[in-house]
């Protein structure tokens, strides 16, 4: 998988609590350490969690990645914006670096 692929791929799982294998994958190619915690099911957006219920916000690896390319983008309150608003940054910057 591509850097570009990745971040297509992230940017598909709005409002999204990824397993931690799948988001591992992604941060590795950006040399990202996945932001993992465990979440519960019915607290705050949470409707369902797998197994031990640790996994990774994908709005929080955006960010993340974004974070550690030193990219800006305009902050936002809802989870789904923030994705795509980290997610677009990311892309840009790899689209202008090719």
């Amino acid at each position: 998988m591509t850097k570009q692929e990745a971040i297509k791929d992230l940017r598909t799982h709005d409002h999204s609590i990824m397993s931690v294998g799948h988001a591992t994958e992604i941060g590795n190619l950006f040399g990202v350490q996945p932001p993992v915690r465990v979440f519960t099911e019915g607290v705050d957006r949470v409707a369902w969690v797998e197994g031990d219920g640790k996994g990774v916000d994908a709005a929080e690896l955006a960010e993340a990645i974004g974070n550690s390319m030193g990219l800006e983008w305009e902050p936002a309150m809802g989870v789904g914006t923030r994705l795509r608003r980290a997610c677009d940054a990311v892309l840009a910057a790899l689209d202008t670096a090719c």
